[in-house]
């Protein structure tokens, strides 16, 4: 699934999760993307490892969509 997304939208999923858990406020996203868009420069499969030793990654992701007032109602789903 990470593999899929290019590094930018891997770097913006992390910095999403990021702010999720509270490492970051929404306030200082272009410091958690700048963060974000460095780690997925070391190396991609490192990038995907951070996001999927996350504890409770997809409350952490949508947590930090939400604060950002989006979120993934409806993706994935067949019409």
């Amino acid at each position: 699934m990470f593999e899929d997304l290019g590094e930018g939208q891997l770097a913006e999923v992390i910095a999403f999760c990021w702010v999720g858990q509270g490492t970051y406020d929404a306030s200082d996203w272009d410091e958690a993307m700048e963060e974000a868009q460095s780690l997925v420069s070391e190396g991609v499969s490192g990038a995907i490892d951070e996001l999927m030793e996350q504890p409770m990654l997809a409350s952490v992701l949508d947590s930090g969509l939400a604060s950002f007032d989006l979120n993934c109602d409806g993706i994935g789903e067949v019409t």
